[in-house]
């Protein structure tokens, strides 16, 4: 049918107006019929036509099928309204329903989001918080630790002290004295002395310092 006239679909014509009687009627005249314009439509073809070709061969077994272009029209619009009364009623209240679900879930996922934030800047704080206090702790811990030991190597080293000074002074006593007395006095001392020398001795090497 495609071969013997030209093929128009109703609802992608913006050729077909109403008529005087509120028909439509194409303005387009028929390509292999120009006298006729195009006011039928073929249903099982798909096809507008004009009554010239709705009589042809090509139709004769469908005859049945070819209405006047303002029934096809009519039915199309009602059909479009039908389809867009459907959308305005229940599709366009769903997606404005489901839209704003979706603004709540963001909100929501917004809130949770900044309230995680919030619990994680707190957690982070008291952990920040903890290792201070526990760096405090600690060094005031090495500081008590490094004062003691100071302290007892203080009096290690005050004792040091004493004991080099009665040392010397044994020492001298000791030279002065071997000067002045006989050697009987030395033999009869000797015992004495190197036992107060052995005694500083044994004192310092028992301290770890000899």
């Amino acid at each position: 049918s495609t071969r013997t006239h030209r093929v128009n679909n109703l609802e992608a014509s913006p050729d077909v107006s109403p008529g005087p009687d509120g028909a439509s009627k194409s303005s387009k005249p028929c390509l292999k019929h120009p006298a006729h314009a195009l006011t039928y439509f073929c249903k099982k073809c798909g096809q507008v036509v004009c009554p010239e070709c709705a009589m042809s061969p090509q139709h004769a077994d469908h005859c049945g099928d070819i209405v006047p272009l303002y029934e096809q029209s009519g039915r199309v619009s009602a059909k479009l309204k039908g389809q867009s009364k459907s959308v305005s009623q229940h599709v366009i209240p769903q997606l404005k329903h489901s839209l704003k679900n979706v603004k709540q879930a963001m909100n929501s996922v917004n809130d949770t989001a900044e309230a995680l934030s919030a619990e994680i800047e707190a957690d982070v704080k008291k952990v920040s918080d903890w290792l201070k206090k526990k760096e405090e702790a600690l060094l005031l811990e090495v500081d008590k630790d490094r004062w003691e030991k100071l302290k007892r190597l203080e009096g290690e080293e005050q004792r040091l002290k004493n004991t080099l000074c009665l040392a010397e002074r044994g020492v001298e006593m000791v030279e002065e004295s071997m000067k002045v007395l006989t050697e009987s006095e030395v033999v009869q001392l000797a015992p004495s002395i190197e036992q107060c020398l052995s005694s500083v001795q044994q004192s310092e090497a028992g301290a770890g310092w000899v």
